[in-house]
């Protein structure tokens, strides 16, 4: 006689934390992973133009997340089949990003109770472990409060651990440049924390030299106003001004985290894809810059 697995009874607390987790869903849904996942899922043609045709991302994610739970790809006490599609699509940094809502939100880990044997999804999964340390961030240690703030910023939205930061990532007695030298080797993607110190830095002239020879993603944050294109203190172009020239740039306010958006859009869509493309900023093109560099 065939037996069924029953789910567990949520209860009222769990209702309320599934309940703050759909909110969190829909708010890094794109219409990109959207129209993946409904294809992934084989809704039919006529909700798929639903979807498309919606006004707003914010209409379309909210439909989606009602659809995946009227259809049981997520529930109280499992997600696992959206954690599954959104890797097999390639969206890590978004599978991470979800993994973390759910716990946060409803204390659980993000497996099916009615099978057991799947693989149960922590924050210490392979998820995370693929995202640790994938984003450089670069800056002079006059900068090193806004450059923590910074990092404190983009892993609020892309997940804890994914930055890496010499003031955390070097132990004692270690050589700073082998650590950041090794960083950067590992990391897909550099942060150019850009203060008005920053094209003074010889420090931090060797590490955008470093991150072009390496043919690593480099994306200029201005954390200043009218900081671009570079410049020494004294006007003259910086050592950085080749790399740097034809380069989008994202400007970014601590305060009030204008421009962070942006940002963490670009960055998870790099994290998310295998492949590396070009980021796309919907900012203005600058001037090609210049500049000479040293953590000071």
């Amino acid at each position: 006689m065939a037996s069924y697995a029953i789910p567990p009874r949520e209860s009222r607390k769990q209702r309320e934390g599934f309940g703050r987790f759909k909110v969190a869903l829909s708010n890094v849904l794109t219409k990109e992973i959207i129209m993946k996942l409904s294809h992934i899922f084989h809704y039919p043609n006529c909700l798929i133009d639903d979807f498309r045709e919606a006004d707003t991302v914010t209409s379309c994610a909210l439909l989606m997340v009602s659809k995946m739970e009227e259809k049981g790809q997520i529930a109280p006490h499992d997600i696992s089949q959206l954690l599954d599609s959104l890797r097999e699509i390639g969206n890590l940094g978004t599978a991470s990003e979800v993994q973390q809502f759910f716990l946060k939100h409803t204390d659980q880990a993000a497996t099916d109770p009615a099978n057991p044997a799947a693989q149960p999804l922590n924050p210490k999964s392979d998820i995370q472990k693929e995202m640790k340390n994938q984003i450089f961030i670069s800056f002079t240690f006059k900068a090193r409060d806004k450059a923590q703030c910074l990092k404190k910023k983009i892993e609020e939205s892309l997940g804890l651990g994914t930055c890496w930061i010499c003031t955390e990532g070097v132990e004692p007695g270690q050589g700073l440049r082998d650590e950041i030298t090794k960083a950067m080797d590992h990391a897909k993607v550099v942060v150019c924390a850009v203060s008005k110190e920053y094209p003074n830095s010889v420090e931090c002239e060797r590490e955008v030299n470093l991150a072009s020879e390496m043919k690593k993603k480099l994306i200029p944050v201005l954390l200043d106003d009218d900081q671009w294109p570079l410049r020494k203190s004294d006007g003259k172009p910086t050592g950085m001004a080749y790399t740097f020239a034809g380069m989008l740039y994202q400007k970014v306010s601590i305060a009030n985290s204008a421009g962070l958006d942006c940002l963490t859009n670009t960055l998870r869509k790099i994290l998310d894809s295998s492949l590396n493309p070009v980021p796309s900023l919907n900012v203005v093109p600058p001037n090609p810059p210049d500049s000479d560099g040293g953590k000071g």
